[in-house]
Formats: structure tokens, sequence, C-alpha cells
């Protein structure tokens, strides 16, 4: 801070100097560093097959309300930092935690961590076909589809996939009386 004011100053036996009455004076100022408030919001959504930032977004606020733009490093150990921020995409179940930490210069530390989570996504499976009987027996000719992003082992298919593998499907239904 710079600039000049007027002060009024006691000693121990109550004797007041006053800017007036003093030209010299020596005072120790201690200033205290500040303080971060950071809100991090973790991503939170269902599988799509994408890779996602594990936090969304991360501002911070300093001790009066007033915006400010620390450095933020990122953990997925709690251990290992890096300004790199940490990458989401399998469903994961209970959630990833991410660590972070802000920096900057007057104040404290800041640090903290939040839960990143990939929902399950939920296919929907269709199955459609028509039935033939063939010697007293029925068969089912079937094609089956899946609505969704489906993640195959190594390969994700998007909206209304065919499976990679065959399903193996087969009805053997004894039939008695008339056929097509």
């Amino acid at each position: 801070m710079s600039g000049s004011s007027d002060s009024t100053v006691s000693t121990d036996n109550g004797e007041i100097i006053t800017n007036s009455s003093a030209t010299t004076a020596s005072a120790t100022v201690t200033v205290s560093s500040g303080t971060l408030t950071v809100t991090a919001v973790p991503y939170n959504s269902t599988y799509d097959g994408g890779s996602h930032n594990a936090i969304t977004s991360i501002s911070a606020v300093n001790q009066k309300g007033t915006a400010v733009n620390p450095s933020y490093t990122y953990s997925i150990d709690g251990t290992n930092y890096s300004d790199t921020m940490p990458k989401v995409q399998n469903a994961n179940g209970n959630g990833q935690t991410i660590y972070w930490k802000a920096t900057l210069s007057g104040y404290n530390d800041a640090s903290g961590n939040v839960t990143a989570i990939v929902g399950k996504a939920t296919p929907t499976f269709t199955l459609t076909g028509d039935t033939k009987v063939f010697h007293n027996t029925a068969y089912i000719k079937a094609t089956a589809s899946v609505a969704g992003t489906v993640h195959w082992g190594t390969s994700t298919s998007s909206m209304n996939s065919t499976p990679p593998v065959s399903a193996g499907i087969a009805t053997n239904v004894t039939s008695r009386g008339n056929s097509d």
C-alpha cells in the first residue's frame, strides 16, 4: 500500500504522539496472508464414450469475496500434482477422487478434493423378428439392436448399433396344429 496518512500513536506511559509532535517514528507492521475460498465443480454425468475434464469449473474468491485468479494443480492420488486437468471417461461406480491445490502470491494456499462421477448408461435392447414353423418346431429369426452408447470390449458403438458378436439367440418351441 502506498500513500500517506495522519497517525496517532500512544506510548506505554499513555503519552500521545501525533505527526505534529514527532519527526520520526518506527513501527512494525504485520500483514497477514489473504484467504482463498475455492469452488470446484466435478464432472457428474452418464457414460457417453467421451473423455471429460474431471472438474468442470473451478474458481476462487478472496476474503472480501472478490474473484481472484490463482494457479491450480491437480492430482488423482493426493500426492503427485500437475497443472494438467485429469480426465474421466469410463463408468466409475463410486466415482474418482480429484485433488486440487490453489496458489496465489500474498494468499495462503488452498486445497481440497471433489468426486467426479461417470454413471453407467442404460442401453435399450430391441429384438425383432418373426417365427417360422418347420416340422412342428417353431424357429425365431431375430435381429437385435442397441440404442445408446455401448462399450463392446475395445470399441465404442453409438446409437442404433448392432453388437459386434452374435447374440446366439435360439428358441425351439414345439408346435401342435397347422403351420404357415
